[in-house]
């Protein structure tokens, strides 16, 4: 009887998993090697380690590195939004 228990327990987990990484899937545009297809099919085949794989290194595409990653915002627009958020008169430059 503790096996059955067990047995379904791994089975909830892994359909749950494999689940959370099909949804994972479908709402991202881009994933790790840049085949969705090849994820589905790892995610789907690959059981509970395939769809922990997936979600391990799939999800993060290489993106630009951390020292050439563009500024967002301005000068202008910092200010603007300390000054809705603080008011002018509280603001320490």
């Amino acid at each position: 009887m503790p096996a059955l228990v067990a047995l379904i327990t791994l089975g909830v987990v892994q359909l749950s998993v494999q689940v959370v990484a099909i949804m994972d899937l479908a709402k991202r545009s881009q994933v790790a090697g840049g085949r969705k297809w090849v994820w589905v099919v790892v995610a789907v085949l690959g059981g509970l380690i395939g769809a922990s794989v997936y979600l391990a290194i799939g999800r993060n595409p290489p993106g630009v590195p951390e020292g050439d990653a563009p500024q967002a915002g301005n000068e202008g627009a910092r200010r603007r939004a300390l000054d809705t958020l603080y008011g002018t008169e509280k603001r320490r430059d």
